[in-house]
């Protein structure tokens, strides 16, 4: 499935909802502050969203923090934080 990104300047990822074998995740990477945030995700197909969390936290080195700052999920985020106690929703 091909990539779509916005023509705003901005290269956001553009999804449809509903459309089939949508996986993805836009992270933003605060190196000064070494924090990674949750900006975005999504998945068609049951399960990848807890896979692409546990991809992230698996490899982000222990002394940076992993956040979720917006939480529109009805649950998903506080899942994942009881699961994987490094990240933070706040």
């Amino acid at each position: 499935m091909p990539n779509f990104l916005s023509d705003n300047g901005k290269k956001e990822p553009i999804i449809k909802i509903g459309d089939e074998n949508t996986v993805g995740v836009e992270l933003l990477v605060d190196i000064p502050n070494k924090i990674i945030q949750f900006y975005s995700i999504t998945s068609s197909v049951k399960g990848y969203g807890e896979k692409i969390v546990s991809s992230v936290v698996n490899s982000v080195p222990k002394d940076w923090k992993i956040v979720v700052v917006m939480d529109w999920s009805m649950g998903f985020w506080q899942i994942m934080a009881e699961r994987y106690p490094r990240l933070e929703v706040l």
